[in-house]
C-alpha cells in the first residue's frame, strides 16, 4: 500500500514539474524573440549587399517599425510595406512608393530590385559582427545599422 501511494503522490508532482519547467521555457522563448524583434526595430539598417553584389549609392535603408510598416529609402524613393515577425520568420508584404525618377539607369536597376527582393524575403537574423541578414527563395540582403 505504501508503495502504491507513493507512486500516485509521485505521477502528479512529476506531471506538476513537468509543466511548470515548459512554461518557463515558453515564457523564455518569447522574452528572446521580444528582444531579438527589439534589435531589427532599432534605427536604420543600410543595404551593403544584395545577392553578394555590393550597393550603389544612394544605398537602400530599412526601417522596421515597431507598428508593423517597413520603411525607408529604395535608393530613388521613399517605399513602405507591411511587415510580419515571428522568431526569425520574416513575411514582408507589397507596399507602395513614390514615384521619382531616377538620375541614372544604374540606380534604377538597384531600387527595382530591392523591391522585388523585399517581397521574396522569409527569415532574418543578425550576425556575431551585427550585420542584419534577410534571406529568402534567391534573395541575400546584408545591411548595417545606421549610426
Amino acid at each position: 500500500m505504501k508503495t502504491s501511494l507513493s507512486k500516485e503522490l509521485l505521477r502528479p508532482i512529476a506531471v506538476l514539474v513537468t509543466v511548470l519547467a515548459l512554461s518557463a521555457c515558453a515564457q523564455l522563448s518569447a522574452t528572446q524573440s521580444a528582444a531579438s524583434v527589439a534589435q531589427i526595430q532599432s534605427g536604420t539598417w543600410v543595404v551593403q549587399l544584395m545577392n553578394n553584389q555590393a550597393t550603389s549609392t544612394p544605398k537602400p535603408t530599412l526601417n522596421f517599425g515597431k507598428n508593423r510598416q517597413l520603411t525607408g529609402n529604395a535608393s530613388c524613393n521613399s517605399y513602405f510595406m507591411a511587415y510580419q515577425v515571428q522568431h526569425q520568420k520574416l513575411q514582408i508584404k507589397p507596399g507602395g512608393s513614390t514615384m521619382k525618377a531616377c538620375l541614372s539607369e544604374t540606380t534604377m536597376k538597384q531600387e527595382q530590385t530591392f523591391l522585388k527582393q523585399l517581397e521574396l524575403v522569409d527569415t532574418w537574423r543578425i550576425d556575431e559582427s551585427g550585420k542584419l541578414l534577410l534571406t529568402g527563395k534567391g534573395v541575400s540582403i546584408s545591411a548595417t545599422r545606421h549610426e
